[in-house]
Parts: structure tokens; C-alpha cells; sequence
């Protein structure tokens, strides 16, 4: 016989707070709300049941008690300014997703780019996703063909191109690799301070959120890459010959030299060279559902960031909480701004070996 999914229940909440009304509210736990915090460790179905007039259910049948009682005992000073840090929150991805990778870019660099290591990385340490104007594909070979590459030359002061040293292109390369992990990092700790000590008032007891939310995050920048394939393919080798791709260990070398490679020409390295296809009906399909994926994305961001009064507090919204999604964002955006540079100056480069971009219309292949 079946038994019905018990809905997620957690224990660890309530231990741990945000400085700057933490002490307020661990008083009221201990003076006002013993009773309800029991409630929250050893209540059971049969001695608990589900606040369903008060907006509750199943899965805030142990917590909901808490957090009202918390609430109903903080003075209206403190509620005010967990209004505000609220406001602030949920505002926060909008802003975060101007800042940060857009699935536009890391779909360049792990299909055109043939990096999607880095890609992924950099999609996970910079989660909220841009969208530019929704249901309306963007032009990927007027990103590589735009003024996009004087543009980030004058921002850097340098391009990859320049790294011509074969000592200096592998360190550069494991320092992009240290800053994607850097702000990954800083981002998971974040999230564990979320988990420990902050309430989501949608479902309370799931304290997975912010972990769920950035997981999605990478789906859709993995969806972006798959859209693009559908439009798109880099032909050629960067590599001396295509003989090196003859075998599995060959193929394999290759892919590993493309991921740890910097996109800047190279010595010994061909142009980007690539293959566009005609819009089918399949790429216009997944073009629009990644649409529609990144407004999901970005609403769900709302009430993840917007939803935890009790113990998310309006410093940690408007200072460390702000500063350590904007910096692991603006790192992420770096790495992506120096790689995006270095492939539009290889898909710039001269057409006297090889033709720069290749056209696929109706099965038959011309030069442009």
C-alpha cells in the first residue's frame, strides 16, 4: 500500500541570525516562543495541525507558528526595516542580471568559443540571467562581427591577442579559471548563510532555495548553448593539422587544448571559423522556450530574495548580502568580456588561409 510524500520538514532553522536584529529576535525566541519553537522540533501530525485559514499547509504546519510568533513580538521599528530590506531583495536580481553573464555570451563561448567548462563556470558564479528583450532571438554573428572587441580592448587596455608568450597565456588561463572559482565561492557561502539563517516564507520548511534557484540558473545558460548549436557550428581545428583529430585520444586532446586555450589568435592557430545555418522551425521553437525559461527564472528570483522576514535584516541586504552577488557577478563579467574579445578578434581575422564565416543555405556551402 502506498503511503502519500511527506512534505519537506527542517530542524536546523532558528539557531543562527544576521547581526543586526539577530539579538532581537533570538530574545523573542527564548522569552515569547518556546512553546511555538517546540512545535517547530517534536511536533507531529497527530498533535500539529495545518494553519490552512491562516495561508498555511502541509509544508508550514511545524515552522508557521514560529515565524508568527516572532513577527507578532517584534516592534513595528523592526517590521519597517524588514520591509525595506525586502524591497531591496527582491529588487536585487534585475539588477544582478545587467551586471552578470548573459546566456547570449556564455553560449558564444561555449559553442563558438569551444570553452564550456569555463561557460558553466561562469554562468554559476554570476546565476541571475539577462534578458534583453523577451521572445525575440538576439543576432549571435552581430555579437562577434559588432565593435564589441575595440570596445573591451579600450576597457582592458589590452587584448588576449596580445598575450602572445607562451609562458604567460597559461597563466592567464588558470587565473580565469581562479576568479570563476573565486566567485563561485563566494556565492555558495552566501547560500549556506541563507540556509542557516534566513526564512522563505513560500515554503519555509524547503531551505534548498537559493541552491534550486542558481541550479536553474545554469539550465538556462546550458538551454542558450543548445539553441545556438541549432543555429551554429565552429568548423575547422585550431590545432596544426586535422590528423590530430584522427583517433578518440587525438579528439579528446583537442577538446582539452580548446577549453585551456585563451580565444586571442595564437601561433600555430586557424581562424574561427564558422558554419551558420538557416533559422528551422526546431531552432525557432527552443529559441522561444529559452525565452520564456529566462522570465521564469527571473520571476522565481522575486520571492526567493523577497520572502524572509524574520531574519534576513536591511544590513545584510544593503551591504554584505548586496556586495557578494555584485562582486562574484562583476568578476564573472570580466573573465566573459576579455574571452568575448579575443573571439571576435579570431572571427576578425584576415580570410587568406580561410574564410572567416562560412554559410549553410539550402545544403550547399559558400564562402562569405
Amino acid at each position: 500500500m502506498a503511503t502519500a510524500e511527506k512534505p519537506p520538514r527542517s530542524y536546523g532553522q532558528f539557531k543562527a541570525w544576521y547581526p543586526q536584529f539577530g539579538f532581537i529576535f533570538d530574545r523573542i525566541l527564548r522569552q515569547n516562543c518556546t512553546q511555538q519553537h517546540d512545535i517547530y522540533l517534536y511536533g507531529t501530525e497527530k498533535n500539529v495541525s495545518a494553519a490552512w485559514d491562516g495561508g498555511g499547509g502541509d509544508y508550514t504546519r511545524y515552522i508557521q507558528p514560529t515565524i508568527e510568533c516572532l513577527l507578532d513580538n517584534a516592534n513595528e521599528y523592526t517590521k519597517a526595516n524588514l520591509s525595506m530590506a525586502q524591497i531591496m531583495l527582491g529588487l536585487m536580481p534585475t539588477i544582478l542580471a545587467f551586471i552578470g553573464a548573459s546566456s547570449l555570451e556564455t553560449s558564444l563561448i561555449a559553442v563558438i568559443g569551444q570553452r564550456p567548462l569555463l561557460a558553466t563556470l561562469l554562468a554559476f558564479g554570476s546565476p541571475p540571467v539577462y534578458l534583453a528583450r523577451a521572445l525575440e532571438y538576439p543576432d549571435r554573428e552581430g555579437t562577434l562581427t559588432g565593435r564589441g572587441s575595440s570596445r573591451y580592448r579600450q576597457l582592458w587596455g589590452v587584448s588576449p591577442t596580445a598575450f602572445s608568450r607562451f609562458t604567460v597565456r597559461p597563466l592567464l588561463v588558470a587565473l580565469e579559471y581562479l576568479l570563476a572559482a573565486g566567485a563561485i565561492a563566494n556565492l555558495v557561502h552566501v547560500k549556506f548563510l541563507l540556509i542557516t539563517q534566513a526564512m522563505f516564507m513560500l515554503t519555509p520548511s524547503f531551505v534548498h532555495w537559493p541552491i534550486a534557484w542558481a541550479a536553474s540558473g545554469i539550465g538556462v545558460h546550458i538551454m542558450g548553448a543548445l539553441t545556438l548549436r541549432l543555429r551554429a557550428r565552429r568548423e575547422g581545428t585550431t590545432l596544426h593539422s586535422p590528423e590530430q583529430r584522427a583517433s578518440i585520444t587525438s579528439r579528446v586532446y583537442y577538446l582539452v587544448a580548446l577549453e585551456f586555450s585563451l580565444l586571442g589568435k595564437q601561433d600555430g592557430v586557424v581562424p574561427v571559423r564558422v558554419r551558420w545555418f538557416d533559422q528551422s522551425a526546431l531552432f525557432l521553437v527552443a529559441a522561444w522556450i529559452h525565452s520564456l525559461c529566462c522570465i521564469a527564472h527571473l520571476i522565481s528570483s522575486a520571492p526567493l530574495f523577497s520572502q524572509a522576514p524574520s531574519s534576513l535584516v536591511l544590513e545584510m541586504a544593503s551591504d554584505s548580502f548586496f556586495a557578494t552577488y555584485i562582486a562574484s557577478a562583476v568578476v564573472c563579467r570580466a573573465v566573459l568580456s576579455f574571452e568575448l574579445a579575443g573571439l571576435r578578434e579570431g572571427y576578425h581575422t584576415d580570410s587568406e588561409d580561410m574564410a572567416a564565416v562560412e554559410y549553410t543555405v539550402s545544403g550547399k556551402q559558400r564562402g562569405d
